[in-house]
């Protein structure tokens, strides 16, 4: 993804991958993460509409294979309990939905709360 200043560079993202369009006034912040470097760098935007976001999070599974990821904000303590689950079921298995963390096992969803949810979970 070239960088540019400005929102303009989630117009085509949204567009072209996530197959939403979305307006210059939808977009409360955009801006690059990090130092420039020969590397990509990552964009962190917020948009003014609960409901844009969450049609961000349903089509993100269109960008699988694309490069691009779309994750939403966690707390540390939650981002600490999503990796843990990720590490004992995978990632595969594993998701971050509305500030929940979702858990695949034998063709069950399961909601992890807290790390005893995890640690009950049978293998």
């Amino acid at each position: 993804m070239k960088e540019s200043h400005g929102t303009s560079v989630l117009e085509p993202l949204c567009e072209d991958n996530l197959k939403t369009r979305v307006l210059e006034e939808n977009i409360e912040n955009c801006f690059w993460l990090g130092r420039k470097k020969n590397e990509q760098r990552s964009v962190l935007f917020t948009v003014n509409s609960h409901n844009l976001k969450m049609k961000f999070l349903r089509n993100r599974k269109l960008l699988k294979g694309s490069g691009i990821t779309l994750t939403e904000d966690m707390s540390p303590a939650r981002y600490n309990l999503y990796q843990k689950t990720v590490q004992k079921w995978g990632k595969q298995n594993t998701w971050f939905y509305n500030g929940e963390i979702w858990l695949k096992l034998r063709e069950k969803k399961l909601q992890i709360k807290t790390e005893e949810d995890l640690n009950n979970m049978a293998q």
